[in-house]
């Protein structure tokens, strides 16, 4: 399965394998944020799953709940506005071509 490798990877380098695929999908939501349970689905695992590596972000403030709109029942996470994401960012976006190139028969080579 194509997330097998993402999350053997992100529990290697982040201690949890359901990590990466956050970071990710918190990346690519971008301000808007990202809803939890329309990840889980996505990637056909348990909404529970994400929660314990948002806990953990959101406790250190790196992430926070986004306000609800009108009678939406999604909730949304975003970063907050911290320079650390920066260097995060990086790591997540070469961690994810090096994955890519790998599924592409590009092997685990620098």
């Amino acid at each position: 399965m194509a997330e097998d490798l993402t999350r053997h990877v992100s529990s290697a380098v982040f201690g949890n394998k359901h990590r990466l695929e956050l970071l990710l999908a918190l990346f690519a939501a971008g301000e808007g944020g990202v809803c939890v349970k329309d990840l889980a689905d996505s990637r056909g695992a348990p909404t529970s799953v994400f929660r314990p590596p948002l806990a953990a972000l959101m406790a250190a403030g790196l992430v926070r709940r986004l306000p609800t709109l009108g009678h939406n029942r999604r909730v949304l996470y975003a970063f907050t506005d911290v320079r650390a994401w920066t260097g995060l960012r990086r790591l997540v976006h070469d961690l994810d071509s090096r994955i890519s190139a790998h599924r592409a028969g590009g092997g685990t080579e620098s």
